[in-house]
């Protein structure tokens, strides 16, 4: 055991900062039942890769004609389906904020409430005896 080798030992049990959340962890103990992992992970895939040969088989039966009427109608399905959601959305906002209109970015303002009638009479202009 050289010079080194003590010199580390002394620093590995020699604390500099008594704060523990500033200390460095302690190291961490595996069970003893923790397997390693397989040399392969080929026998966990279980994802065969032959969706792709299928739609390549498919679209090469079809004719441009079908391929683009399917083609409009997933496009029409999205748009039907973004549609939705923001209809969902602007529900939920009307729902949680009902004066929020989104379009514009507006607020609704309320309506003031009209005027109750005062009795002008009572009103004095002299100051309070009490604030002397």
């Amino acid at each position: 055991m050289g010079l080194h080798d003590l010199h580390q030992a002394w620093l590995d049990r020699f604390t500099l900062v008594q704060v523990p959340e500033c200390q460095a962890p302690q190291p961490i103990t595996l069970a003893p039942d923790m397997h390693p992992l397989p040399p392969s992970i080929d026998a966990y895939c279980a994802y065969p890769f032959t969706a792709e040969n299928l739609a390549e088989a498919l679209s090469a039966r079809l004719s441009a004609d079908q391929l683009r009427a399917q083609r409009e109608e997933q496009m029409a399905f999205l748009q039907q389906y973004k549609e939705r959601k923001e209809h969902e959305r602007q529900a939920y906002l009307h729902k949680v904020a009902p004066g929020w209109a989104h379009g514009d970015h507006s607020v609704l303002q309320p309506t003031p409430a009209p005027a109750l009638h005062t009795n002008d009479s009572h009103e004095t202009t002299e100051p309070c005896p009490e604030a002397d």
